[in-house]
């Protein structure tokens, strides 16, 4: 996985991101999560724009940030994924 992605692959990044996030298989480490996360997200890839803005929203890995968690967390909401819909509706991003 993690060669797929260090080439690129949007869904690998994501992935990688939360084994880190999570320490499935590797040591836990938020800020390589992140670090993952923001990759995969800047790509436009939903399940990472919605890992980023959780992140965000509960400091993990990064400075806490209201906005930049709903940023993330509505970008993606309009792809359609469901927990950061969720997590919209309910307030979770203020």
């Amino acid at each position: 996985m993690t060669e797929k992605a260090e080439q690129g692959d949007s869904d690998a990044q994501w992935r990688l991101g939360e084994c880190y996030y999570w320490g499935k298989g590797v040591k836990k480490d938020w800020q390589t999560s992140v670090y993952w996360f923001k990759k995969s997200a800047e790509q436009g890839n939903p399940s990472g724009e919605y890992f980023l803005g959780a992140a965000y929203l509960d400091g993990h890995g990064v400075d806490k940030n209201i906005g930049l968690a709903a940023r993330w967390l509505r970008k993606a909401a309009d792809q359609g994924e469901k927990m950061a819909e969720r997590m919209l509706e309910r307030g979770d991003e203020t």
